[in-house]
């Protein structure tokens, strides 16, 4: 097989931003394809049994120059794909080199946010731990309040009971009834604060930061699964039961009832042993109010 012709120069290959085609090699490297058909033609016509050494001979002769074409053929395509590992590999470390550079100016600024957002997050803590500290010394002095009021309205139903008798006295005890509920008020309204002051206390913070680029936020989701319905504390939930979820659940509870196999017929109030439920009046509305 006859050596080809030397390869395009590296300017003729890549000069003008031209990609490497199978075209291009095609039209450049005609002599080796058909120098590649000869030799297959050569190798179709070799016999397919060896009868003798002669026959082994011209065999042997075929495979040399196989070996010689392909090692032609292979420096040319070593020489040809060179300048483009070249050029790969100087474009690989140019771009990566300006990667780089943007990579430790984003890190560095993506640090000073996050130090802005941690700050910005330590004092709403802050903020809140006093907003809670306040609320919770209120509802400590309203329960001590709520217990004093208590203790005298207590005093004063006692004397008033002693003198039930007494139309004056009855009337104080009517007093002091009235001084009582309204010290029960105090009291719920002082637990209720301290639950207020605790929740503020332990609430997460949603740190956010809004600008014209975007918003950054230190954000906290809690959420909850219900393991076992029947351990859940209704009473504790109930200072944030909204009056229709109330409403909705006696509703449900008196049509399971019927309400009570539809045999009462006076309002029921009483829920000792009776079906009703205490703070709610129970009556037939198609019937009246049966007094």
């Amino acid at each position: 097989m006859n050596k080809p012709t030397s390869p395009p120069s590296d300017r003729e290959m890549i000069g003008g931003n031209k990609l490497l085609t199978t075209d291009y090699l095609d039209a450049n490297f005609a002599k080796l394809v058909q120098a590649t058909e000869q030799y297959e033609k050569l190798a179709d016509q070799a016999p397919e049994v060896l009868e003798d050494d002669e026959d082994n001979d011209t065999l042997n002769g075929l495979i040399k120059k196989g070996t010689a074409a392909w090692d032609a053929i292979d420096d040319i395509r070593v020489q040809v794909k060179a300048p483009f590992l070249d050029a790969e590999r100087v474009a690989q470390a140019w771009f990566v080199m300006l990667l780089a550079r943007i990579a430790v100016k984003k890190t560095a600024l993506e640090d000073k946010s996050r130090a802005y957002m941690k700050k910005k997050r330590d004092a709403e803590q802050r903020r809140r731990d006093d907003e809670a500290r306040i609320a919770r010394e209120k509802a400590e002095a309203d329960a001590v309040a709520a217990a004093e009021a208590k203790r005298v309205a207590d005093e004063a139903a006692a004397a008033a009971r002693q003198a039930e008798n007494d139309k004056a006295a009855q009337e104080r005890a009517k007093v002091a009834a009235e001084e009582a509920t309204r010290t029960a008020a105090v009291a719920t309204s002082a637990q209720h604060s301290m639950a207020l002051a605790e929740t503020q206390q332990s609430a997460p913070i949603d740190t956010v930061s809004r600008g014209v680029s975007g918003t950054a936020s230190l954000a906290a989701k809690w959420v909850h699964t219900i393991e076992n319905m029947s351990l859940i504390d209704l009473k504790l939930l109930a200072p944030y039961m909204k009056a229709e979820h109330i409403d909705y659940a006696i509703r449900q509870y008196i049509k399971a009832n019927k309400h009570l196999v539809d045999g009462t017929k006076t309002k029921l109030k009483d829920p000792d042993g009776k079906g009703g439920i205490p703070g709610v009046v129970i009556y037939d509305e198609g019937r009246g109010l049966h007094r």
